[in-house]
């Protein structure tokens, strides 16, 4: 695998991300009341080990009558600094997503035997969101070649054009799974 997503990239030591990250986590709640029903739903023993594998794209769902900030952001970033995703002839309007089942299959090919899905919705406002997005990393995927100076200006100009919002569900799927026993030798 080459690129962003490259082993051994380390992409929370670029552009400042982990100390926006952590500014913006102390601020807004979401990330802590979502690793607070996380631990809760494992059932986890206060000397567990824990594998997060972040499963999330940084991009929430919104209805489909109302545009998304990235939407907006993508609109903003062609129409006024020429910007083209890299595979703009190909791509899909839609975001894929995986099934329950797909995401089980891979846990399960990994050694892992899933113990409980749960579902959890947490509130999260313009504010928030844009605290969000202004963490580089999760933007910079989004808009290859643009600078994070740049990004930050469409970011203004987008939640300008979005005007005042309502705060919206940011919705979570969660596997618990646990590391599959293994069988022994001859068994």
């Amino acid at each position: 695998m080459t690129g962003a997503f490259s082993p051994g990239t380390d992409r929370w030591g670029e552009d400042d991300n982990a100390r926006r990250y952590d500014a913006y986590a102390r601020v807004h709640p979401m990330y802590r009341d979502t690793s607070r029903d996380l631990i809760s739903l494992a059932g986890l023993p206060a000397d567990a080990s824990v594998v997060d594998l972040a499963c999330g794209t940084g991009v929430t769902s919104f209805p489909d009558d109302r545009p998304s900030p990235i939407s907006v952001m993508k609109a903003i970033a062609a129409e006024d600094y020429g910007w083209r995703p890299p595979d703009a002839a190909g791509a899909s309007s839609s975001r894929s997503r995986l099934s329950r089942e797909s995401i089980c299959r891979c846990l399960d090919d990994a050694g892992f035997e899933v113990e409980q899905i749960a579902e959890f919705a947490y509130e999260q406002n313009a504010e928030s969101e844009r605290a969000w997005l202004s963490v580089p990393i999760f933007t910079k995927y989004q808009f290859p070649g643009l600078s994070y100076e740049d990004r930050m200006r469409i970011l203004a100009q987008a939640y300008a054009r979005l005007g005042p919002r309502k705060p919206e569900l940011s919705r979570w799927v969660a596997f618990a799974a646990r590391v599959r026993e293994s069988e022994p030798e001859g068994a």
